[in-house]
């Protein structure tokens, strides 16, 4: 990843997540590329059904809940998008699920059309840094991380839905920096030319 961010530089995340146990005041991380020491980067965390986002020294808090964790259920797909546009100063945040009550009857669903759970948008100052000897990282936590993308700018709404469906739109992978698909790698025999 870039170590620096301009004040005009733009971030889009997304990642999906499912929560084995969801307990009071543990912290569940879905992205830092933060430097503790110095307050410069960033970094996404969730806890108490609040998302706590860091850039730099700000704290932008994303409360969706009760703050009694009992607003997000264990063992469920959710989907996180994280807007930060800092040419328009603003920070939007969306959560989606599968469109179905109970979880199990989600693999009988005939569409793919996500379901939004929540959403937030704030005002935020912009930020830079420049980040020394840092990499980005997961750090572990009880829950399921998969599709992890990193865009250098922001998702527009209405492609949310084909984003985290993994359907890649034309001109959108030129944003990409990062994406685990979660795609198994095929691997085949090798057979020598001629035989």
């Amino acid at each position: 990843m870039d170590p620096l961010l301009e004040v005009s530089d733009n971030i889009g995340f997304t990642v999906w997540f499912s929560i084995n146990n969801y307990i009071l005041d543990e912290y569940y991380n879905m992205f830092d590329y933060y430097d503790n020491q110095h307050s410069l980067g960033w970094s996404v965390n969730l806890t108490n059904d609040k998302i706590i986002v860091m850039l730099n020294e700000a704290q932008y808090d994303f409360d969706f809940g009760t703050g009694d964790v009992i607003e997000l259920e264990e063992e469920t797909w959710y989907c996180y998008v994280l807007n930060v546009d800092q040419r328009n100063r603003t920070m939007s945040q969306y959560i989606y699920k599968r469109n179905v009550e109970l979880e199990e009857d989600a693999v009988r669903l005939s569409s793919t059309v996500l379901k939004k759970v929540h959403s937030n948008e704030q005002t935020i100052e912009p930020v830079d840094y420049q980040l020394e000897g840092i990499d980005p990282v997961i750090l572990g936590s009880d829950m399921k991380l998969t599709n992890i993308r990193l865009f250098l700018d922001v998702i527009p709404e209405d492609t949310h839905n084909k984003i985290l469906n993994q359907y890649v739109i034309r001109e959108d992978s030129k944003y990409l920096v990062f994406a685990d698909n979660a795609n198994t790698r095929l691997y085949l025999p090798n057979f020598p030319l001629f035989e």
